[in-house]
């Protein structure tokens, strides 16, 4: 292979060259969120008709791979067979702090919009975005974390 055939774009840049044909086919009331997983860092492109924003999210592969895991454990448990949907606990913490991680920092980019267009990446694409919790939820007394789905 011939050094010096691959060019490298740096996230902004690369986030550029894409907005125009995107931004024509999204119109005003929707966007597209793109992740980039990097082993260091995660990125979000956002193109919607108001602009493009790269934002840098702050959370590595390997870390973000864990949270991932952690929301999805019940399910995994339960298409295991290892648990009953009756016994099945939703983590509302890790859902919030996954948001938080990888949501919460679009919204200044977002706006209102009636429609979002999410191209997952790297763990995400396992991650139902609508299990994401966006209000930070009540601590129960005794300091439980999980809501039980099966009652």
């Amino acid at each position: 292979m011939a050094q010096g055939q691959y060019r490298f774009a740096a996230p902004a840049a690369l986030a550029a060259s894409l907005a125009a044909p995107v931004k024509a086919v999204l119109g005003r009331s929707r966007a597209l969120v793109e992740y980039l997983v990097t082993e260091n860092q995660t990125f979000a492109f956002v193109v919607s008709g108001s602009g493009t924003r790269v934002v840098s999210l702050g959370i590595g592969r390997a870390a973000l791979r864990q949270r991932v895991a952690k929301l999805l454990e019940p399910f995994r448990q339960l298409r295991a067979g290892e648990i009953d949907l009756a016994r099945l606990a939703y983590d509302t913490r890790a859902a919030y702090a996954l948001h938080q991680t990888i949501f919460a920092p679009l919204r200044p980019a977002l706006g209102r919009l009636s429609e979002l267009i999410i191209v997952p990446d790297d763990a995400l694409t396992f991650l139902p975005f609508e299990a994401l919790v966006e209000q930070a939820p009540r601590v129960r007394p005794g300091g439980g974390c999980c809501t039980p789905i099966g009652r």
